[in-house]
C-alpha cells in the first residue's frame, strides 16, 4: 500500500504540469527542464483542477483519487519525448553525490525524527487549513477565529493537503518530503543556470554548495563570536538566523519552497531564452505610427515555439503570485530586469525595443493584476498593514546585513561580471538586477512583528549563487582528479553552520516540553494515549464538519487535532507545534482586528465563568450568530454550573461524556 501511496504522490508532482510543458512545442527546452518546470506548475494546476471537481460536489477524498486518474494520461506525453539516458562523467557523478549527500547527512535527524519535525516550527499551524480544506471548506476560514477569512495564500496548502492525503500521513510530517523533492527541482535549475552561463556541469554542481550553504556564512561566524564576547548576537548586523543557511527553509512546513521553485524556473527560462530571442525580429518603424496599429499588432506575432515559451513564463510568474504573493515582487523584478537587459542590448546594437519586451511587460501586468486581486480577496478581513516602509535606521542596518549575509556570493559576482561582461552582458544584468531588486525589497520594507522581509534573501541568493561556482571553475579545472575531494571538503566547511544548528537546536519546538507521541500512519493528526485523545476523536466523528469549537482552556491546538475552527483561542502561552502565541498569529501575522479577538474572549469568559443566566444567554446568541453548529467543550470538574443550565433550558445536547470532558453540541 505504501508503494501505491508514493506512486500517487509522484503522479501528482510530475504529471499535472506536464500537460503544458510537454503539450506545448518547446524545442529549445531540454527534457529534464520540461519535467521540472511542469512540476513547478503542478501546485497551481492541481489547485484549479481541485476547485473544478469540488464545484461539482465531489468529496475531498474522491477528488484526490480523481486528480490522480485525470493526470495519469500525461505520462504518454512525457514518454513520447523521453531522451536516451546517458550517465554524466565520473567527476560530475562524484560531485552530485557530495552535493546531495552532505546535506542529507546534516539533516538526517529531521528525516529520522518524525515526531520531532511534527512539532517543529509552525507545523500544526499550517496543518489547520489543510484539515479544514479536507473537511469541505472551499473558501478557507481562519482556524483560530471562526467566521473570518484565512488571510494567507492557501493554493499551496490545497496542494499539500492532496499530497499528504495521497501519502496517508499527517501534513505536519509529509511536508518534509515535498520540500526535499522541490529542493531537487530547484537544484536542477541551479545547475542548469550555470551551464547556460557557459559553465561546465561540474561547476553547476558546485554552485549547489554555495546556494545551500553560502548565505550568511560570514554572519554566522561573526554572531557566534559576538555572543561569546558580549552575550549579544547582533542579528541586525550579522543576519537573521532564519536564513542561516539558505537550505534551512526546507526543514520547515511553509509555502516558500513551492514559490522558490517557481522563481528559479522562471529565472532559468529567462536566461535560457536569451540566445533564442536575440535572433527575433524588431518592431518596424512603421509600427510606431498610431495610424498603423494593425501592422504593429501583426509585427508582434511570434513563431509558435517562442510564443509557447512566453506562455510558460507567464504561467510561472502568475503561479508565483498565487502560491506566495509576498515573494511575487522579486519574480516581477526578474521580468523587469530582463526588459532592461534587452533594452541595453538593443541600444548598444543600434536596434529598437523588440517584441520580447512587449510580451514580458504584458506577462508582468497580467500576473501583477492577478496577484493583486488574489491578495485583496485573501485580506478582506485584515485591518493591519502587511508591509510598511522601513525607517532610516533600519535601512542602514539592513543594508549592512545584506552585504554581510551574501558576501561570498557578491565577491563571486564581481569576479565573473568583470571577466565576462562583454560575453554575458545580458545575463549579468538580469541576475544582477534581480539580486538588487530583492535587496531593495528586503532593505526598504518592513513586515510588522516578524520582519518577514528577510525572505527576499532567498531570491537574492538564487540570483547570485552561480557566480562563486563560475569564479572557481579555473581552480577546479587545474585540480583534475583532485577536484571532487576538494569540493567535498569545501562543502563540509560551508555546511558547518547547518551541522552545528542541527546538532544544538533540533527540534525547533519553541518551548521546552515532553510532547506526546503522534500517530504517523494516518492523514488525520491524532495524539496517542493522551488525555484529550478520546475527546478529539469524538469531535471528529460526532460533530458536523463545519462546527465551531468553543472552549475555555486548551493545552493543544484543537483545530489541528479535530479539523474544526475555534470560536476564539484561549489566551495561553505557545502551544506545541504552533510555537507562537495566538495574539501574535491573529493580530500581527494575520492582521485581524484585535477588538474582535478581545470581544470573543470576553464572550467565552461570560459563557463559562459568569454563572449568570443573562450573560450566558447573550454569549450563546453571539456564538450562534455565525450560523454554524457550535460544539462547547466542557470540563466536568469546572463547568458543572453551565452544564446544568444548558440541560435545564434544553439548549443543545451532550454527544460525548468521558475522561472528564463533555461535548455539548448546539445545532
Amino acid at each position: 500500500m505504501a508503494l501505491l501511496n508514493w506512486l500517487g504522490f509522484f503522479i501528482l508532482v510530475f504529471l499535472p504540469g506536464a500537460w503544458i510543458t510537454f503539450g506545448l512545442a518547446l524545442p529549445g527546452l531540454a527534457f529534464w527542464a520540461k519535467l521540472f518546470a511542469g512540476a513547478m506548475l503542478a501546485p497551481v494546476i492541481i489547485g484549479a483542477q481541485f476547485y473544478a471537481l469540488r464545484f461539482f460536489g465531489i468529496s475531498f477524498e474522491q477528488t484526490v483519487i480523481a486528480l490522480i486518474a485525470i493526470n495519469l494520461p500525461a505520462l504518454l506525453l512525457i514518454a513520447k519525448q523521453r531522451p536516451r539516458f546517458a550517465l554524466p562523467e565520473r567527476r560530475a557523478l562524484g560531485a552530485f553525490a557530495l552535493a546531495f549527500g552532505v546535506p542529507l547527512v546534516f539533516i538526517a535527524r529531521a528525516l529520522i525524527d518524525t515526531q520531532g519535525r511534527m512539532y517543529s516550527g509552525h507545523a500544526w499551524l499550517y496543518s489547520d487549513p489543510i484539515y479544514l480544506i479536507a473537511n469541505g471548506a472551499l473558501i478557507v476560514p481562519e482556524s483560530l477565529l471562526a467566521g473570518v477569512r484565512y488571510a494567507y495564500p492557501w493554493i499551496g496548502l490545497v496542494y499539500q493537503a492532496i499530497l499528504s492525503y495521497a501519502l496517508n500521513v499527517p501534513p505536519a510530517s509529509s511536508y518534509l518530503w515535498t520540500n526535499l523533492v522541490w529542493l531537487v527541482f530547484i537544484s536542477g535549475f541551479a545547475v542548469g543556470i550555470v551551464t547556460e552561463l557557459g559553465g561546465k556541469l561540474f561547476s553547476g554542481i558546485t554552485s549547489l554548495a554555495w546556494l545551500y550553504f553560502g548565505v550568511n556564512l560570514v554572519g554566522f561566524a561573526a554572531y557566534q563570536i559576538a555572543f561569546s564576547i558580549t552575550g549579544n548576537y547582533f542579528f541586525h548586523i550579522f543576519g537573521d538566523p532564519r536564513y542561516t543557511p539558505w537550505i534551512l527553509k526546507f526543514l520547515f512546513f511553509e509555502q516558500e519552497p513551492l514559490a522558490l521553485g517557481a522563481f528559479i524556473a522562471l529565472l532559468f527560462l529567462l536566461i535560457q531564452n536569451s540566445s533564442v530571442i536575440s535572433n527575433s525580429s524588431v518592431i518596424s518603424s512603421e509600427a510606431r505610427n498610431p495610424q498603423r496599429s494593425r501592422r504593429f499588432l501583426a509585427s508582434l506575432e511570434m513563431t509558435s515555439p517562442l510564443q509557447n515559451k512566453f506562455i510558460l513564463l507567464g504561467l510561472l510568474v502568475c503561479g508565483m503570485g498565487l502560491l506566495y504573493p509576498p515573494l511575487f515582487p522579486a519574480a516581477g523584478a526578474l521580468l523587469g530586469a530582463q526588459i532592461i537587459a534587452r533594452f541595453f542590448e538593443r541600444r548598444n546594437s543600434a536596434r529598437r525595443v523588440d517584441r520580447e519586451m512587449f510580451f514580458l511587460g504584458a506577462s508582468l501586468v497580467i500576473a501583477g493584476a492577478l496577484t493583486l486581486v488574489w491578495v485583496k480577496f485573501l485580506t478582506v478581513d485584515r485591518v493591519e498593514p502587511a508591509v510598511l516602509i522601513a525607517g532610516r535606521q533600519a535601512l542602514f542596518w539592513k543594508t549592512i546585513a545584506s552585504v554581510v549575509v551574501t558576501l561570498p556570493l557578491l565577491i563571486g559576482f564581481g569576479i565573473v561580471a568583470r571577466a565576462q561582461w562583454r560575453m554575458r552582458q545580458n545575463e549579468i544584468i538580469l541576475l544582477g538586477l534581480g539580486a538588487i531588486a530583492s535587496f531593495i525589497l528586503l532593505v526598504a520594507t518592513n513586515s510588522p512583528g516578524f520582519a518577514n522581509e528577510y525572505k527576499f534573501i532567498f531570491t537574492a541568493a538564487i540570483c547570485l549563487a552561480p557566480f562563486p561556482a563560475l569564479a572557481l571553475e579555473p581552480f577546479f579545472d587545474k585540480l583534475g582528479s583532485k577536484a571532487v575531494p576538494v569540493f567535498g571538503v569545501m562543502t563540509l566547511l560551508l555546511g558547518a553552520p547547518l551541522a552545528y544548528r542541527m546538532g544544538t537546536e533540533w527540534p525547533w519546538f519553541g518551548t521546552v516540553f515532553d510532547p506526546p507521541r503522534i500517530e504517523t500512519q494516518k492523514f488525520e493528526m491524532r495524539l496517542l494515549d493522551n488525555e484529550v485523545t478520546a475527546l478529539t476523536d469524538a469531535i471528529r466523528a460526532r460533530t458536523p464538519a463545519n462546527s465551531i469549537l468553543v472552549l475555555k482552556n486548551a493545552r493543544y491546538n484543537f483545530p489541528t487535532l479535530t479539523g474544526r475552527a475555534l470560536y476564539v483561542p484561549p489566551d495561553t502561552d505557545k502551544l506545541p507545534g504552533v510555537n507562537v502565541v495566538s495574539a501574535d498569529i491573529l493580530g500581527v501575522s494575520r492582521g485581524y482586528d484585535r477588538k474582535i479577538v478581545s470581544a470573543r474572549r470576553q464572550i467565552v469568559a461570560d459563557l463559562f465563568d459568569s454563572n449568570d443566566a443573562t450573560r450566558i444567554t447573550q454569549s450563546l446568541e453571539q456564538i450562534r450568530a455565525l450560523k454554524q453548529p457550535a460544539a462547547l467543550i466542557l470540563e466536568t470538574s469546572r463547568h458543572a454550573t453551565l452544564l446544568d443550565w444548558l440541560k435545564h433550558n434544553g439548549i443543545g445536547s451532550s454527544i460525548f461524556n468521558d475522561a472528564g470532558f463533555v461535548i455539548w453540541l448546539i445545532q
